[in-house]
């Protein structure tokens, strides 16, 4: 597996579990890889470990991107929006894992209808293993970091309820 390259517009950059802060990966990040143009892609983004590494009950999707041609992020569809880290408070570090994988179907029409974009309740409790069996995906990049509660987790959730009101 391939590493992703992902820099955050505060100046940060993931690397293999390196820890960050909300503040510092609150806006959407620029990914790179190599991919063949001929090639589609999916860009996952999630919280592994909700509510806490020490009692996992399921994830939270960050950030999903489908039918990326090549290595041109914005030639995807964004299927779930952006959205920073939100760690609750006292839960540890989080890790927030992105994902890519090749879809050797080429370009697919996925079921759009269970991310409901924005809504916290859809993005909760997601199974990436499921995701990845059902659209036979193929992992072929990623990267992660790690990162807990700060005082920008309360702007982020706010984030997340008006885009709910807005839907």
């Amino acid at each position: 597996m391939d590493l992703l390259s992902i820099s955050y517009p505060s100046g940060v950059d993931v690397n293999l579990g390196n820890i960050l802060t909300p503040t510092q990966v609150k806006d959407r990040p620029n990914v790179t890889w190599t991919g063949d143009d001929c090639d589609l892609f999916t860009l996952l983004m999630t919280d592994t470990d909700l509510p806490s590494r020490q009692m996992r009950m399921g994830e939270f999707r960050h950030w999903l991107v489908i039918n990326i041609q090549g290595n041109d992020l914005n030639s995807g569809t964004t299927a779930v929006n952006f959205l920073g880290s939100g760690t609750p408070p006292f839960s540890g570090l989080h890790r927030y894992t992105f994902l890519l994988f090749k879809q050797p179907l080429g370009k697919m029409n996925f079921d759009l209808s269970c991310f409901h974009n924005n809504v916290a309740m859809a993005r909760q409790s997601q199974v990436t293993r499921n995701f990845i069996t059902k659209y036979s995906l193929e992992i072929v990049a990623g990267n992660f970091y790690q990162c807990e509660y700060d005082e920008t987790v309360p702007l982020i959730l706010k984030q997340l309820a008006g885009q709910c009101l807005h839907k």
